[in-house]
């Protein structure tokens, strides 16, 4: 059956593909050759064709007489009924578009079979209908192209004609049998009576012409002629030729074609009519919905002239019919009413006899002898009359009744018709009762009156209200019609409601808005369900009747309000606002809960129904949300739909309720559209509203879900969870409507981007393997077909990259790979994971190649899916070979546009350059992923070698670089608008995500169309939007460059990671680029944060890959140009180190100062530049290390006091700092290390002295023991270390010495503590303690001494005095026999071993005898242990006992460290015993020695 549907479905689908062809605007169709030539050829041959569709529409009649009962018969007669629905407008299309028109064999063809099907009425009963409406439509349709045919607007009946069937007697005897045999259609029949009196005028006045004389003898001579188009004429009425004229239009308005076809033969029967109510009504509903030179043509023509001529002469008797003329067009009416010249009325012959006489000088007129009070129409108690004078002129007309005693005078008198119009309006609204007459003369006023405010201008509007009110009294018209609208809702008179709740729609829109406004607020209208007198008359009323026009006219002001909504009106609070539109929506949301179960008369008002209730959801949604994402609901500028908004999400996302009625209309939509295999989407009126109601629920439903993941957090609603279950069915429609795969597949995107805040429901087992397949099927054909619509294709695109992006990573592998998800395990099994030729991912690949096809927007949504596609594993798993894809890819990066001049440049150019940066940004993404994730050595080769090229690395530096921007620009635009508006800031109208549809453009930023509407009729405005829109231009001009820069820094990034031995020299040049353009350029703002860090990042990585080539010298220029740069960002206001030490979220720096520290170690130590640039290397020194050092000192010792006893482990900004000081310890020994002058390391050493640098070192050391970090003293170590590194360069040393640094180093607790003596690396405290001495103190002193040797004796003596008990302790324990043996304890000795012979040499024991007065033979006690050959022979001794006695020696040996005790408990332990054994004799020689 699904094959048959799509099948029968086919042929209506070429036939609306030839129709669109045929209406396409010629400026679309010229853009397109191929479309061009497409359309050039239908219409060539238009003539044939219709030909050949008559003879289809009578085929498919046989056929269907042969059609028997059953579910395919069933399928067929439905398909029938439609693809003649089809046909006829492809017929009415094709005779209006062809350049050939039609054959006189086409015209009797076609009445032949109008005669044979009674107007194909006849085959009504054989189709299946779609809706009640259908057999109607296809006879409506029928009477048109019955119209076509007959050619009333160039059809006169001219003897000349050769080609028209009206000079053929044969064709003429045909068609006139044809439409006298047939069933009778009035207004066929009519069309032919004029074409019959147009001939019938052609041959009186020529009856001797040849062609005259057979026409003649044929249709039975002149006489029979006249009595043939009496007859019909006189036919049409009978069968109410202006109430089908009506019926046919109601059926067809949907398109302008048809209203126009009807509206010509309006002009056409003018001449022939007589001026009715009903007659001049039908005209003007028919010409209400023409193009608008129609209604010039039917002003201009000379019988409608005559028309309303007659209907103006005759007001006010005439009232309700010259109203229902004039009000076709708003102008006419302003114009026509506002200066009326004569007034008629009608007197008993015998009371105006004696008041007028002859005028003698008009013998057709008269003039009154006396003053005449005449009451205006409906005016009860003579109130009010109009007073006419003596002198005034008349004409006087008999009633046409010879046994009347009456006359009927037109007074020639100059009045407003408007004000006469408020004046019977207030008669009216005083005695309406149930006055049938009254009623309908309301009515049309009140038609008029909408028409006028809804279309006249302001002015005019202005005037007629003015006027309107003259003659009401104490009220004015609006309160007239607020009046009568509370009394029409207590009689529920429908019609008489439709048309005032009409006119209160037609006031919000000309400036009446705030007194609607109030009225509603106080009205039982819409007030709470308990007061709601529209559901009232909605469940009393028109359930019962089944014609839903008052509900469609209530709702129909509803979208009037929520235009008007969003206005700088003082005149009408917000609250009051918010509270009317929420009991609009609660009456909304009642009649979505039910409206698809309640009867209709009328089927297409179901549908209409439903689409006027879903959009104004949808708009209430879109006003509140489009804009200002992140504002409080209360502070947005649409904050008046605050309440609604909250309404509606309420009902629709209830995460707890199953299955709430609000949602029922739309799963049942989705599954009624699902249940049959015919596409309801048919050509006709249900048809049309058919199609807007399904894109309008998916569309809503589509917002819904985007706003809930956006505004609500992440618990998902059992609506969307009943969706998942409706996953099948949603692809069925898509897999076979074409109109509805778009709003589709955004629904499906919607779904699967939702956040959850549980796994959301896998779509993939929803779907099911059948579904699964149909949908991925689909999706190929789509997104691989070229002449599918930009739109859709957008789309297609999105919803992949939504399922690579979402939790759906089984539909992603499928998508991927092409297979159903358990072939794909299986084969990943078997380690073969190449994808099917269903892949999705291989489709998009291809398309890659009609890029050029695509416009810039199209392609971009294109390779974001591709990328996303990259980031996934089934991606990376996936085998073959892409380098044609990856060519293609590399080819069009290198196509870089070039920069606009930003000094003249239009937005459109801005746009443009946009979008090409951003998708060649997107390419660069995703030469990145490949290059990171692939395995495929080609592709990867083809990469390396594009980013290796000259072309690419020379370019890489405007890659970077954002130009163009303007602060002031963007400051102008701000400043603007908040003197234009201060109650507003400008980024309250920035879109919101889900609601922007453009990346770049004029309106893709701001809601333009929301600030049109608020300061429109604001004279600054204008300028305002100007400014706005180039600041907003030029701001997405710099973020698309941004975009691209953070790219191109991937693509490099990703290189220097994959592929580091491919970075060469010039990629150090980049490195200095980069930091070059961020000292240029800084941040003039937030946008430029984060690539002014990606800049950083990349400069930083570049630094590292390369500082790890082997053998790969960098020229020191470079280098020093790197250092440079580093310097300058950071004294920048940008990185603004000094703070950033002291901010646990600042953090630019760091990258820098690693920039500076690979680059320092990467100078020569024989480079000019220490010498060239001596005061940039002590800047360094002076300004970021040692200031530095003395910032975060100083910091962390003020935390300190602040908090005496806190334990610092788990503070953020102090393990910020360790690491800051960490890294600045780093840049200071490679520093340090560098062959700089004496000049400059004097010039350091003083600095230390002068800036307070030492001292806060040194104070750092001093207090470490009160700074704990998870019960460790740490700063006491990097104290330590950098006064080693300190007194390692000895100028510094020196300075360092005679500002107190003995003092510094004896005299902290630190050092106390290990003066007490007993440090052995054992417990954790003392093992800290150890450290300290071992690599810290003595290597300080020692380091000393070797640099300064006598200088330093004093000093070094009274070191070793201070700490001669730990000294002692230490060569001690080597003479006990169970003391622990450790590494360090082998080093501490071998220090002190060192220091002991240092002193000696330097003659530290004559220099203490001297000191102290003692003789030569006095000992001198200095460093324990090691004061004669005694002791140092009884240490010996005891180390060659270890070292003759290994497994002695190993019983004693214990870890220094955990690394230690780890090889202690492997198969390294004799390793490690070696080790030491040989540590313990060479400390054993060195006392020898």
């Amino acid at each position: 059956m699904l094959y048959s549907s799509l099948a029968l479905r086919e042929r209506r689908t070429v036939l609306k593909l030839f129709s669109s062809l045929l209406k396409f605007d010629e400026t679309a169709v010229q853009s397109s050759p191929v479309v061009s030539s497409l359309v050039q050829k239908i219409r060539e041959s238009g003539f044939s064709l219709i030909e050949s569709y008559l003879d289809g529409i009578s085929e498919l009649i046989n056929n269907l007489e042969r059609v028997h009962d059953g579910q395919l018969g069933n399928l067929i007669k439905s398909e029938y009924g439609l693809l003649i629905i089809d046909l006829l407008n492809l017929l009415t299309t094709l005779i209006l578009k062809s350049e050939k028109g039609f054959s006189k064999k086409s015209v009797i063809t076609w009445f032949t079979l109008m005669a044979k099907t009674g107007y194909l009425s006849d085959i009504t009963p054989l189709i299946v209908s779609v809706n009640s409406q259908e057999g109607l439509t296809i006879e409506s349709l029928a009477s048109v192209v019955s119209l076509l045919f007959l050619d009333l607007d160039f059809n006169f009946g001219a003897l000349d004609d050769e080609s028209s069937f009206m000079n053929d007697p044969e064709d003429l005897f045909t068609i006139d049998k044809c439409i006298s045999e047939s069933s009778s259609n009035p207004i066929i029949l009519y069309a032919w009576s004029i074409i019959l009196h147009r001939k019938f005028i052609m041959i009186s006045q020529d009856p001797e012409n040849s062609k005259a004389v057979i026409i003649l003898s044929k249709l039975d001579g002149l006489k029979s002629i006249e009595e043939r188009f009496l007859k019909y004429a006189q036919e049409a009425a009978m069968f109410d030729v202006f109430g089908a004229l009506n019926s046919c239009h109601k059926l067809l308005q949907y398109d302008e074609v048809y209203s126009s076809i009807l509206g010509a033969f309006i002009v056409a029967i003018v001449p022939y009519i007589k001026l009715t109510d009903e007659v001049v009504t039908t005209i003007r509903d028919i010409l209400d919905s023409c193009p608008d030179q129609l209604i010039v043509r039917f002003f201009s023509d000379e019988a409608a002239e005559d028309l309303l001529a007659l209907a103006r002469a005759k007001m006010p008797i005439s009232l309700k019919a010259f109203i229902s003329l004039v009000s076709i067009n708003a102008n006419l009416a302003v114009e026509e009413l506002t200066n009326l010249k004569s007034y008629m009325e009608i007197f008993k012959e015998d009371d105006f006899y004696y008041k007028y006489r002859i005028d003698d000088q008009n013998p057709d007129l008269v003039k009154l002898t006396q003053d005449i009070d005449i009451l205006p129409p409906f005016e009860a108690n003579g109130e009010l009359s109009l007073l006419l004078k003596e002198g005034t002129s008349a004409q006087i007309f008999p009633t046409g009744s010879a046994n009347s005693n009456q006359l009927i005078v037109a007074f020639l008198y100059e009045y407003n018709g408007w004000s006469l119009l408020g004046r019977v309006l207030k008669n009216i609204s005083r005695q309406l009762g149930e006055d049938k007459e009254k009623v309908e003369l309301l009515i049309e006023i009140y038609k008029l009156l909408g028409k006028v405010f809804a279309d006249a201008d302001e002015e005019s509007i202005s005037n007629v209200l003015i006027s309107l009110d003259s003659l009401i009294g104490e009220t004015d018209v609006i309160d007239l019609t607020f009046r009568l609208l509370d009394y029409a809702l207590q009689i529920r008179n429908v019609d008489l409601l439709v048309v005032l709740i009409d006119t209160l729609t037609a006031f919000v829109s000309n400036g009446s808005s705030y007194r609607v406004w109030s009225y509603l607020y106080k009205s039982p209208l819409v007030g709470d369900k308990s007061i709601s007198l529209a559901l009232n008359i909605l469940g009393t009323v028109e359930m019962v009747s089944g014609d839903y026009k008052f509900t469609l006219a209530v709702m129909n002001l509803i979208k009037s309000l929520l235009k008007d909504c969003v206005h700088l009106d003082a005149k009408v609070s917000m609250k009051l606002k918010s509270q009317v539109v929420d009991r609009f929506v609660a009456f909304t949301i009642h009649v979505i809960d039910g409206f698809t179960h309640w009867q209709y008369l009328l089927d297409y008002q179901r549908l209409q129904i439903g689409t006027s209730a879903v959009n104004i959801l949808q708009s209430i949604l879109h006003a509140f949300y489009s804009i200002d994402e992140n504002g409080s609901p209360d502070k947005k500028v649409a904050g008046m739909f605050s309440l609604a908004s909250k309404r509606i999400t309420d009902t629709f996302l209830v995460p707890d309720v199953q299955n709430t009625r609000s949602t029922k209309s739309f799963m049942n939509t989705i599954e009624t559209f699902c249940s049959s295999y015919t596409d309801y989407i048919s050509s006709d009126l249900y048809g049309y509203w058919q199609a807007k109601w399904l894109k309008s629920s998916f569309q809503f439903v589509t917002t819904v879900i985007n706003v809930r993941t956006l505004y609500q957090g992440s618990t998902p609603s059992t609506f969307e969870i009943s969706l998942y279950s409706k996953a099948p069915h949603l692809v069925n429609i898509f897999a076979t409507n074409l109109n509805l795969r778009q709003p589709v597949i955004d629904l499906l995107s919607s779904m699967v981007k939702a956040e959850w805040d549980s796994e959301p429901p896998s779509l993939l087992t929803h779907l099911g393997d059948t579904h699964t397949q149909i949908l991925l099927r689909s999706l190929s054909t789509d997104i691989s077909n070229d002449f599918e619509d930009f739109g859709l294709k957008i789309s297609l695109y999105d919803f992949f990259a939504a399922v690579m992006e979402g939790k759906q990573e089984g539909l992603a592998i499928v998508f991927i790979t092409g297979k159903e998800i358990k072939d794909y395990l299986l084969s990943e099994k078997k380690d073969t994971t190449s994808s099917g030729s269903g892949s999705l991912l291989k489709v998009l690949k291809n398309n890659i190649s009609k890029i050029s096809q695509y416009p810039n927007n199209v392609t971009l949504h294109l390779v974001d899916a591709i990328a996303l596609a990259f980031n996934t594993w089934a991606t990376a798993k996936e085998e073959g070979n892409d380098t044609q894809f990856i060519q293609k890819l590399i080819d069009k990066i290198e196509d870089f546009p070039k920069r606009p001049n930003t000094q003249d440049i239009h937005e459109q150019n801005y746009v443009k350059y946009c979008y090409e940066v951003r998708l060649l940004s997107k390419i660069a993404e995703i030469l990145s992923l490949y290059l990171f994730v692939s395995e495929n050595s080609a592709c990867k080769d083809l990469i390396i070698k594009f980013l290796k090229s000259s072309n690419f690395t020379q370019s890489l530096r405007t890659r970077f670089q954002i130009i163009g921007y303007s602060a002031s620009l963007q400051e102008d635009a701000r400043n603007a608008f908040k003197k234009l508006c201060p109650k507003f800031e400008l980024s309250q109208f920035v879109r919101s995500s889900i609601f922007r549809t453009n990346r770049y453009g004029v309106n893709s930023e701001y809601a333009f169309d929301v600030m049109d509407n608020l300061f429109g009729d604001l004279d600054e405005w204008p300028n305002t939007k100007e400014q706005i829109i180039k600041a907003s231009s030029n701001k997405q001009f710099a973020t698309a460059q941004i975009t691209t820069a953070k790219s191109f820094g991937a693509l490099i990034t990703c290189l220097c990671k994959v592929k580091a031995d491919e970075i060469n020299v010039s990629s150090m040049e980049l490195a200095s680029s980069l930091l070059k353009i961020n000292s240029e350029e800084g941040v003039p703002t937030s946008i430029f944060e984060s690539v002014y860090k990606e800049r950083i990042e990349l400069a930083f990585m570049i630094c590292l890959t390369f500082s790890k080539k082997q053998n790969t010298p960098v020229d020191d220029k470079i280098l020093f140009s790197i250092i440079d740069s580093s310097c300058r960002l950071l004294q920048s206001k940008e990185i603004h180190l000094e703070s950033g030490l002291t901010q646990v979220d600042v953090t630019y720096y760091k990258p820098v100062l690693r920039i500076l520290l690979l680059a320092l170690k990467m100078l020569s130590n024989d480079s000019i530049f220490f010498v060239e640039y001596s005061a940039t290397f002590y800047d360094i020194f002076t300004m970021f290390v040692a200031r530095s050092l003395r910032i975060l000192f100083d910091s962390i010792q003020r935390q300190c006091v602040a908090y005496p006893n806190k334990d610092f482990g788990s503070d953020e900004l102090i393990a910020k700092q360790i690491d800051d000081i960490s890294l600045l310890i780093s840049i200071l020994k490679t520093f340090l290390g560098l062959k700089l002058t004496n000049e400059v390391l004097s010039s350091i050493a003083l600095s230390l002295i002068k800036d307070g640098s030492f001292r806060s070192i040194g104070n750092m050391y001093s207090c470490s023991h009160l700074i704990k970090v998870n019960g460790e003293q740490i700063f006491s170590d990097f104290a330590l270390v950098i006064l080693y590194e300190l007194v390692k360069v000895k100028p510094i040393a020196e300075k360092l010495l005679t500002n107190g640094f003995y003092s510094c180093l004896l005299d902290a607790a630190m050092s106390l503590k290990i003066q007490k003596g007993g440090i052995v690396p054992l417990s954790p405290v003392k093992s800290r303690l150890h450290h300290l001495w071992l690599d810290g103190i003595l290597p300080i002193a020692l380091t000393l001494i070797g640099q300064f040797g006598e200088r330093v004796l004093p000093e070094s003596c009274l070191f070793v005095t201070a700490f001669e008990k730990q000294i002692a302790f230490t060569t001690n324990n080597w003479l006990q026999s169970n003391t622990p043996i450790s590494t360090s304890t082998v080093q501490e000795t071998v220090e002190i071993v060192l220091l002991a012979k240092s002193l000696s040499i330097l003659g530290a024991y004559d220099f203490i005898r001297d000191s102290n007065g003692f003789t030569t033979d006095k000992k001198v006690k200095l460093v324990p242990g090691m004061d004669t050959k005694e002791e140092r022979d009884n240490l010996v001794n005891s180390l060659n006992y270890l070292i003759s006695h290994p497994k002695y020696l190993t019983s004693r040996v214990f870890a220094s460290d955990l690394e230690q005790q780890k090889i202690l408990e492997s198969h390294e332990k004799n390793k490690f015993i070696e080790s030491l054994l040989d540590e313990i004799k060479s400390l054993r020689d060195s006392l020898l020695d």
